[in-house]
């Protein structure tokens, strides 16, 4: 790695969908960041959508997700030590309430170690904490929360 790199980067996703319950347009708009100096490294990204929500296209909102505008934002800190990146990211995805599906904000932290073993094979630990809070109306609920640790295995090609 040289002693600095940098990038930025902006992708546009459109679909026209067809289905028996309703057709409808996905669209989506990314625009991010990655700074690198030495074996520190900082990147970032802002997502807006429409029909695919916080969840994802098809979420716990099913087809009612086609009439949702959404959100994602997401920011990453790394430390590179030979095979190793230590990192910490935090996320946040968030739609508006629309008709039957309620407006939801979800979050993301996580605490990560990863290790290259070859270009195509990383080793992975992550420490991770979710939430999602939804709001229909006045009512305010807290959908899921979790702490986990995952190990595994990232294969690249």
């Amino acid at each position: 790695m040289s002693v600095s790199e940098h990038s930025v980067w902006a992708g546009f996703m459109f679909q026209s969908v067809e289905s028996a319950v309703k057709d409808y347009d996905i669209q989506a708009f990314d625009i991010g960041g990655q700074f690198n100096m030495g074996a520190m490294g900082v990147r970032a990204a802002y997502t807006v959508t429409q029909s695919i929500g916080a969840d994802g296209l098809y979420g716990y909102g099913g087809i009612a997700d086609a009439d949702i505008d959404g959100s994602q934002a997401y920011i990453e800190g790394t430390f590179k030590m030979g095979a190793m990146t230590y990192g910490l990211s935090y996320g946040l995805g968030a739609q508006d309430e629309s008709g039957a599906v309620a407006e939801v904000e979800n979050t993301l932290a996580m605490l990560f170690a990863h290790k290259k073993i070859s270009d195509n094979l990383h080793l992975m630990f992550e420490l991770q904490s979710y939430s999602s809070e939804s709001t229909s109306g006045a009512t305010t609920t807290t959908g899921q929360e979790y702490t986990a640790v995952s190990t595994g295995m990232q294969v690249d090609f």
